[in-house]
């Protein structure tokens, strides 16, 4: 498939997801949500690892961390690299070009 949801769960309830595209030979991933109830049970933090080793195990050659340069990425990554971003849009459209592109994206090789 092209999008794949990971869930973690404690105690017989989802309290977070992660989401991601794959694209072979890249994943590109988004932590989309945590229960803020279930913090300490850094399952976030769980869910990263596993969708790192289902990536190696299904021979994807890119693993990216997605977007935003937050300090728990960069403890699953050896290295960053910029990603460029490309927007198309009519002229007569105005855009806050600095709230879309916050940030950068991390990418690392698995």
């Amino acid at each position: 498939g092209l999008f794949s949801l990971f869930f973690a769960h404690f105690a017989g309830k989802r309290v977070a997801v992660l989401s991601s595209f794959d694209i072979h030979p890249r994943r590109e991933c988004y932590f989309t949500g945590m229960d803020p109830e279930y913090l300490e049970t850094r399952a976030g933090r769980l869910l990263w690892l596993y969708s790192i080793y289902d990536a190696i195990d299904n021979g994807y050659e890119i693993y990216d961390l997605g977007p935003g340069d937050f300090g728990y990425k960069m403890s699953f990554a050896t290295g960053e690299a910029r990603s460029h971003n490309f927007l198309v849009t009519r002229n007569d459209c105005p855009l806050d070009l600095d709230s879309i592109f916050a940030g950068y994206e991390c990418m690392v090789l698995v």
